[in-house]
């Protein structure tokens, strides 16, 4: 504590003051994350729209729309800004038609149909808090069908914004047909036509654009009409993908223009005419228009929401023919974006086996490569609170391998296959099958790994990894590991497991390559998680390279690469409990993660979470019905297209099966077709509609230059003052003068002081293994 008092003495404050005074030219205000999303939703009906709100904390400015949402569970999501008037009913309330109660929301964000993220141009931001109107941020979800099952949902939006004020403030402007229009059955072309002149002083720019339609839409298009030219902002596909397409050209739009849009459908399918309405079966007619404003006429954004009059048909006499042309088929687009119909949910099955399978404590399950469910159990044995000595020596050597098969093989219909791996193990735990059909098991009673080709009827292991009956933590030995798994290029990953807090990587041919845990990353990284406690399964996924470890006390993943460095901590405020399994399905892309009761004795309740493995987000959960038991759950697996999910319990010893039905497609990467551009390299210069802006703009160039100039001035002037100070003070008893590197800036004399001050030497590793105290929860599956 000495040195840190000596660093906040006078003299000190005042270099570091100069110093955070000249480190802040040029620094960028902070960026961070909203994550807008429903809070564990299950929809209590069919077509139901339910909303959740946020208040926004501070003056702000929306850059990213990264939407977390399949079209499996979701028919569409819209983001809206409520003001300060408005307070949320609930958590979570029912809201198609008061979203924001009986004031009329301002639209920020609307998707549907996988629609991929939204990234605004340069220099423009969606403004929220302060002065922007906007205090609420409201997520309204449209569930087209209830859910099968125990399911809840987390779909949303993640919002990245930043403090930073953006040269241009962005809203969007919405023409939609109103509910008193309909479309007669048995017409190729029906159009319904809006225009709005546009009455404001301030020039917008429209950017981008969405077209939204139900299942009769064909073509929605947008332009802007001045003195009998019209100008195309865009033209869209409602059956695509139904995501922010970038403006076709670069349109001001000024106090006198009309705004107008067409939609065109198709309802030679339907023999009953069909409304404008919410509901599915209803149609929907809506252009959706992104523009952006200069920052200091920002307040137009307000005004500016939605026009749902009647088109002129002055103007609509004269519409352009090409709106009539529907656009080039694109495969790729129609399949992500296509509906799923059937009802989304999952069923689970507890007697689903054939009566000739007989399985004992299931301590581990994972999949052969014919799809069949290959079962690691423990016959007529299981682990108990005397397994194991105060050194986690096995104290039941004595009795020998268990005498019966303990690996069984088992079809997706419950069918049994084979039986194998008579009197060779002692206490089962981890399996994994690899591409060569190699079988890979772990066993805590010897603290090994063995490989075997399982083909043969040679029992002997083709690898055996660590010293049998020895618990160690070296490169040749293990202490009770949990998991395997092997990797495509043939790295093989031990999750080491009950006593060591470590994932173990070997070559191929059982070649010690390297160990790595959280307090091995390098900086403060690895070391602000802690460290794992009890890495009780792992999984790998080839694409990414990269290998998730279940930290099962800490209720959390642990993402490593497969070089061993740290690159995530997933943890959820919505996954409780122990982390027991996890299993990467690369079909779906998509981790399921398996929980269970917390050793600690906390409240929890047994779940899969399902989460997408690009971005780590939480996409659904579930479990059984109260009808089947779920509560000591240990091993999970998943087979098929991603659609079958299997879960063990300890107690009972009872294998389980989830069907996922109507998933989905994996979470798109659009090809674009040759006409259409993402807003991130569009050829749109920002910068060339800031007529109106030049002076603005240089005077805030030349206010920079100023501060910057100023800034310069001061620190020279406050060196020269603060030198002089130091001259006349006694320099033997300043400590950072004592150190020579002081000449070379201020950085050295932070890291030279701040560095030698251990802020965790107290207690803090007392503090963590005060968590596990009860060595029976922390050393034992039961």
């Amino acid at each position: 504590m000495g040195k840190l008092r000596h660093l906040w003495s006078r003299y000190n404050v005042q270099w570091l003051l100069l110093a955070l005074c000249v480190s802040t030219i040029g620094c960028s205000p902070g960026t961070y994350e909203i994550d807008l999303k429903m809070p564990a939703t299950r929809p209590a009906q069919d077509e139901q729209y339910m909303c959740h709100g946020v208040k926004v904390q501070e003056p702000a400015y929306i850059t990213d729309f990264v939407p977390i949402a399949q079209v499996s569970r979701v028919h569409h999501l819209i983001v809206f800004g409520c003001s300060k008037n408005f307070e949320p009913p609930g958590e979570v309330w029912e809201c198609e038609s008061l979203v924001c109660g009986f004031e009329q929301p301002g639209i920020l964000y609307a998707w549907a149909r996988n629609a991929p993220p939204l990234e605004m141009p340069p220099s423009v931001g969606v403004p929220i808090g302060g002065n922007s109107s906007i205090d609420y941020l409201v997520l309204q979800m449209h569930y087209n069908l209830q859910f099968i099952g125990n399911v809840v949902d987390y779909s949303g939006v993640t919002l990245r914004v930043t403090t930073n004020v953006p040269l241009f403030f962005a809203g969007v402007y919405l023409l939609a047909a109103d509910s008193t229009k309909a479309i007669p059955p048995k017409v190729a072309e029906f159009p319904l036509n809006m225009s709005c002149v546009y009455e404001e002083d301030a020039v917008i720019h429209p950017f981008a654009y969405r077209t939204h339609a139900h299942a009769l839409g064909r073509i929605i298009t947008g332009y802007q009409y001045r003195e009998n030219s019209f100008a195309l902002i865009g033209k869209g596909n409602p059956q695509w993908p139904q995501w922010f397409y970038p403006a076709k050209k670069n349109i001001s739009i000024g106090k006198g223009d009309t705004i107008v849009a067409q939609c065109i459908f198709d309802s030679t399918s339907r023999s009953t005419v069909t409304t404008i309405g919410a509901h599915g079966l209803n149609e929907m007619c809506n252009f959706y228009m992104y523009y952006f404003v200069s920052a200091k006429q920002g307040s137009v954004i307000a005004k500016l929401k939605a026009c749902q009059e009647e088109g002129d048909s002055f103007i609509f006499d004269k519409y352009p023919a090409d709106a009539r042309i529907p656009l080039p088929r694109n495969e790729v687009f129609e399949k992500e974006a296509a509906m799923i119909h059937d009802r989304f949910g999952i069923t689970f099955a507890n007697d689903w086996l054939a009566g000739n399978v007989k399985l004992g404590q299931i301590s581990g399950i994972t999949m052969d490569n014919d799809g069949n469910v290959v079962v690691f159990h423990r016959g007529d044995r299981s682990w108990t609170e005397w397994s194991f000595d105060d050194n986690n020596k096995y104290r039941q050597t004595e009795e020998g391998p268990i005498k019966t098969a303990v690996v069984a093989v088992i079809s997706s219909e419950g069918r049994l296959i084979k039986q194998w791996g008579e009197r060779l193990f002692y206490l089962p735990h981890g399996i994994h099958v690899d591409k060569n059909n190699h079988l890979w098991v772990t066993d805590v009673a010897m603290h090994q790994v063995f490989s075997f080709d399982w083909t043969k009827k040679d029992s002997k292991p083709l690898l055996a990894l660590g010293s049998a009956m020895k618990p160690g933590n070296d490169a040749n030995s293990f202490c009770k590991p949990a998991g395997v798994a092997v990797a495509q290029d043939g790295s093989v990953f031990v999750a080491d497991g009950y006593c060591n807090s470590r994932v173990v990587k070997f070559t191929y041919d059982g070649k010690f390559v390297k160990s790595f845990d959280l307090s091995a990353q390098s900086g403060t990284m690895g070391h602000q998680f802690g460290r794992m406690e009890v890495v009780h399964d792992v999984t790998v996924n080839n694409e990414k390279r990269e290998i998730y470890a279940a930290d099962r006390e800490n209720g959390r993943i642990v993402v490593f690469s497969f070089n061993g460095t740290l690159v995530r901590v997933i943890t959820n405020e919505y996954i409780s409990g122990s982390v027991y399994g996890v299993t990467y399905c690369p079909p779906a892309n998509v981790l399921f993660v398996l929980t269970g009761p917390a050793a600690s004795g906390t409240k929890s309740e047994s779940r899969v979470f399902v989460l997408e493995a690009a971005t780590y987000r939480l996409l659904y959960s579930f479990r059984p019905e109260s009808n089947i038991p779920f509560h000591f759950t240990h091993s999970i697996a998943s087979g098929g297209q991603c659609n079958e999910v299997f879960v063990s319990l300890l107690n009972p010893y009872v294998l389980l099966k989830a069907t996922i039905k109507a998933a989905g497609p994996p979470a798109p990467h659009p090809t674009y077709p040759p006409q259409v551009e993402t807003l991130s390299i569009s050829n749109m210069n920002i910068r060339a509609f800031a007529e109106n802006n030049f002076y603005s703009t240089l005077l805030i160039g030349s206010i920079g230059v100023l501060a910057v100039v100023g800034v310069l001035l001061f620190s020279w002037v406050g060196c020269r003052v603060m030198r002089r100070r130091h001259e006349e003070s006694d320099r033997s008893k300043h400590p950072l003068l004592k150190n020579p590197s002081w000449k070379k800036g201020f950085q050295p004399l932070m890291t030279d002081d701040v560095d030698g001050i251990d802020y965790t030497s107290d207690d803090s590793e007392d503090r963590e293994d005060l968590l596990y105290t009860n060595k029976m929860n922390k050393g034992s599956d039961l």
